[in-house]
C-alpha cells in the first residue's frame, strides 16, 4: 500500500494485512526535509485570479487545482482569453483529450494546466515549476498531495504552493490547512471492517470470473478480508438472500450467477458497471466531428434547451455550439462557438472535518499573523476576525434576526447533518447544516432559551445515538453513496450510510458526551399505519366508499403507478377512520371515484399534486380543492433543497420514519406483498395526520 498522505499507516497497514500471518511494517524515508514555500492571497474573483496566474511566473510550468469540473472550465476559459496556453484536465473530459493536454504541458515550457483532484495522483506531467490552487481543497492529505507535485527535483526548487482564494471562508479554510500542515497533521483514513457494499461486489465479482460460484464456496475466496471482519455470519447471509430475494443474483443448482436484475444494473457493456467501484451520474458523450471531446450533465445539457438563446457550452475549456442530442444513444454532437455557458454537473458537497473546523475557529479567536498571507489575505482575515469576535466572549449563538439564531460550534459538516435533524426534531422550525454552523428558522429561531433547553434534553438522554444515526442517515445524503447500495438489505443499508455521510463521535462530542457509543443498537423502527386497510376491488364496493367519501370535510389521495410509463396500479384515499386501497385492475370505471376527486365540496390533500394530476388525468379524471402540503411545506419552511420530500416532511412534522424501500417495487403484480400493503396505506394515512397538523387550514389550490 502506497500513501504519503495518511495520518495512521499503522492502522492501515493492519488492515491490509487482513488475516495474513505475515509480517509487515510502514517504510518511512525521513531524512531531513526542505520546507515548501506557501503563499496566501485573496483576489477577489475567477477574473482576477486568472490575471494573477498570467502574470505569474511566465515562461514556467504551472498547475492550477480547482476543486470543481465547472470551475477548472471557468478558469481555463479565462486564461484562454488571456492569451495564456492554458489546458483543462478533469474527469469528464475523454481519456485523448486528457492525454493530449498533459502530453502537451509536459513537452511545453510557459504554459498552464487547469485540474480537478483527478490530476492528484498517478500522472506525470513532466517537470513542473509551481502548483497553485484556487481556493482551498478539502483536506491536509489533499493539500500535500497536490503540493507534492513540485520540488522533486533539487534544481527545480523546493514544493511550493500559492492559494488564490476569491471568498473570505475560503481564505479561512486555506489557513487553516496550512497551520495544520506545519503541525504535521494529516487526517487519519478510518478503513472499513462491515463494507458490506463492497462484499455484494466481490460476490457478483466472483460469479463473473468463474462462470458461477459455488453458494457454499464464495465465503472462502474472501474469508480473511479485513473490510469484511467485522460482518456476521448472519449478516452476510442476509445479504445474500436479499440479493436472491431481488433477483440481483441467481441460484442455479447450487451455484451463484447474475440474476435478471444484476444482469440489467451491473452486467452491460462487458460487466463495466462491475469493473468501476465508484458510481457517476448520467452523462451525455461530447462530439465534433470524428473527436470525442468529454462528457457533459444531462440535466445541464436538458436545462439549455429549455433557454431562447442557442445552447452552447464550455467543455475543455473550449466554447461548443449543441448541433444535435441523441438522448437515447447519450450523444450530442457540436461545433465551435463564440461563447458558452460555464458547465455543471452534479455531485454533493464535502464535509470539511472537524480538526479542519476547529482550526478555522483558532485562526478567529487569535491575533496571529502568518508569514505566509499577502497584505490583502491579512486585511480580509482581520475582517474575519472583527465579524466574529464575539467568539471570544465565549458566546457561540448569534440572533441574525426575530426568527433565525445561529449556533457557531465549528464542528464539521458530518457532525452537524445528524445534530441538525435531531435538534430539528426539539424545537421545530427548520434547521439549515453547515460546516462550522447550525442555523435555526421559523419557529426554531425565534428562542435562544428553547434551543439551549434541546440541547440539555439530548444530553440528558446521552443523544444522538447509534440508533439515532441510523434513523437520520438517510436524510444526510441526496444520492447513493454506493452503487452496490440497491443490493443491500435495509440495516445493512442504514448502516453504510451512518458510517459513509455522518460524524456520531463528534456530534457527541460538541454536546459534551462521551464519543463512544454502542453501536450493537441497530435495530431501527418504521412507522406502521394505524388505521384498519379496506381493499376496494368491484365496482360495488367503490359506488359505496364513494358516498361516504362525498360527506367528508378532506380525503387523502395518493397513487401507485408503473415506474417507465405512469400508468395507474393502485389509487389510495385516506379518511380518519379509515385507508382504502383501490384496485384498478378490478374495479374497472373509477367514475365514482372521479366524481368525489372532481368535486370542490371535498377538500383533497396530496402531497405533490402534480404528480396525482398527471396520472390521473391520463384517464379523464380532474382533481379540484387540492391542499398540497408539498407546496405548504415551502411556504413554511421556504424552498430548501431535499427538505420537502413526503419522507423529509413526515420525519419533521410527526417524527415518523417511513420504509420508502416499496416505492420502486412492481405495483401491476397481484396480489401485492404485506410491505407494499401497508406503505400504500401509511401514504395516505400520514398525508391526513399532515393535515391536521399544519397550522395553515385554508385550501393551497
Amino acid at each position: 500500500g502506497l500513501s504519503a498522505t495518511v495520518g495512521n499507516p499503522g492502522e492501515i497497514l493492519t488492515w491490509l494485512r487482513g488475516g495474513s500471518e505475515r509480517l509487515g511494517r510502514v517504510i518511512d524515508p525521513g531524512g531531513a526535509k526542505v520546507e515548501p514555500v506557501v503563499r496566501l492571497d485573496y483576489v477577489a474573483t475567477v477574473e482576477n485570479a486568472a490575471q494573477v496566474i498570467e502574470a505569474m511566473h511566465r515562461g514556467k510550468k504551472r498547475l492550477v487545482f480547482v476543486d470543481s469540473r465547472r470551475g477548472a472550465e471557468e478558469l481555463g476559459a479565462k486564461l484562454l482569453e488571456l492569451g495564456v496556453m492554458a489546458f483543462v484536465s478533469h474527469g469528464s473530459l475523454s481519456v485523448t483529450a486528457r492525454r493530449d493536454a498533459e502530453t502537451a504541458f509536459a513537452q511545453g515550457e510557459n504554459c498552464v494546466i487547469v485540474a480537478t483532484s483527478a490530476l492528484e495522483l498517478g500522472i506525470d506531467v513532466g517537470d513542473l515549476h509551481h502548483v497553485l490552487q484556487i481556493d482551498a481543497p478539502p483536506s491536509v492529505a489533499s493539500y500535500l498531495q497536490r503540493m507534492g507535485r513540485t520540488g522533486r527535483r533539487a534544481e527545480m526548487g523546493p514544493a511550493n504552493c500559492t492559494f488564490l482564494t476569491t471568498r473570505d471562508q475560503r481564505l479561512l479554510q486555506a489557513a487553516a490547512i496550512e497551520r495544520l500542515r506545519q503541525r504535521g497533521f494529516v487526517e487519519p483514513v478510518r478503513p472499513s471492517r462491515r463494507a458490506s457494499h463492497i462484499l455484494a461486489h466481490q460476490i457478483m465479482s466472483l460469479a463473473v470470473q468463474s462462470g458461477g460460484v459455488g453458494r457454499e464456496d464464495w465465503w472462502g475466496w474472501l474469508e480473511g478480508a479485513a473490510p469484511f471482519e467485522d460482518l456476521t455470519y448472519e449478516e452476510r447471509q442476509t445479504l445474500l438472500d436479499h440479493m436472491l430475494h431481488k433477483d440481483i443474483l441467481t441460484d442455479h443448482e447450487g451455484r451463484l450467477w447474475l440474476g435478471e436484475k444484476g444482469e440489467k444494473s451491473y452486467g452491460r457493456a462487458n460487466f463495466r458497471a462491475l469493473y468501476a467501484v465508484f458510481e457517476a451520474p448520467r452523462l451525455i458523450t461530447v462530439r465534433h466531428a470524428s473527436q470525442e471531446i468529454g462528457t457533459i450533465d444531462a440535466t445541464f445539457l436538458a436545462s439549455l434547451e429549455e433557454d431562447d438563446e442557442p445552447s452552447s457550452f464550455t467543455l475543455g475549456g473550449r466554447n461548443w455550439l449543441v448541433l444535435d442530442i441523441d438522448w437515447r444513444r447519450g450523444r450530442c454532437v457540436v461545433k465551435p462557438a463564440d461563447s458558452g455557458k460555464a458547465a455543471r454537473w452534479s455531485g454533493s458537497p464535502r464535509h470539511l472535518s472537524y480538526e479542519l473546523c476547529q482550526t478555522m475557529r483558532d485562526i478567529l479567536l487569535d491575533d496571529e499573523v502568518d508569514t505566509e498571507w499577502s497584505a490583502r489575505a491579512e486585511k480580509v482575515i482581520a475582517q474575519l476576525r472583527a465579524e466574529f469576535y464575539f467568539l471570544r466572549d465565549g458566546d457561540e449563538f448569534v440572533h441574525d434576526n426575530d426568527e433565525q439564531i445561529t449556533w457557531h460550534n465549528f464542528a464539521g459538516g458530518a457532525a452537524n447533518l445528524l445534530l441538525a435533524r435531531l435538534l430539528e426534531r426539539e424545537v421545530g422550525g427548520r434547521v439549515i447544516s453547515r460546516n462550522t454552523s447550525l442555523t435555526f428558522t421559523k419557529d426554531g429561531g425565534k428562542s435562544l432559551v428553547a434551543i439551549k433547553q434541546a440541547m440539555e434534553k439530548l444530553r440528558e438522554a446521552d443523544s444522538p445515538t447509534w440508533s439515532d444515526a441510523l434513523r437520520f442517515a438517510p436524510d444526510a445524503t441526496k444520492s447513493r453513496v454506493s452503487k452496490f447500495q440497491p443490493c443491500l438489505p435495509d440495516h445493512l443499508a442504514r448502516d453504510l450510510l451512518v458510517r459513509k455521510t455522518v460524524d456520531l463521535a463528534t456530534a457527541r462530542v460538541i454536546l459534551g458526551l462521551d464519543p463512544h457509543v454502542d453501536e450493537t443498537a441497530t435495530k431501527f423502527e418504521y412507522a406502521k399505519p394505524r388505521n384498519p386497510i379496506q381493499w376496494v376491488r368491484s365496482p360495488d364496493e367503490l359506488a359505496a366508499i364513494a358516498d361516504k367519501l362525498h360527506a367528508e370535510p378532506f380525503i387523502a389521495l395518493d397513487v401507485e403507478t408503473t415506474l417507465t410509463d405512469q400508468s395507474l396500479c393502485l389509487a389510495q384515499v385516506g379518511t380518519p377512520e379509515t385507508n382504502y386501497l383501490i384496485d384498478p385492475f378490478t374495479v374497472g370505471d373509477l367514475a365514482p371515484l372521479a366524481a368525489v376527486l372532481e368535486s370542490d365540496k371535498v377538500e383533497k390533500v396530496i402531497h405533490n399534486a402534480q404528480f396525482e394530476k398527471t396520472v390521473l388525468g391520463k384517464l379523464g379524471i380532474g382533481i379540484e380543492n387540492i391542499y398540497d402540503t408539498l407546496t405548504v411545506s415551502r411556504r413554511k419552511y421556504g424552498p430548501l433543497a431535499a427538505g420537502h420530500s413526503l419522507l423529509a416532511v413526515v420525519r419533521r412534522e410527526l417524527d415518523l420514519v417511513i420504509d420508502k424501500r416499496c416505492q420502486t417495487s412492481d405495483w401491476r403484480r397481484r396480489p401485492l406483498d404485506s410491505a407494499q400493503v401497508e406503505y400504500a396505506a401509511l401514504d395516505v394515512e400520514v398525508l391526513w395526520r399532515l393535515r391536521s397538523t399544519f397550522s395553515d387550514n385554508r385550501p393551497v389550490e
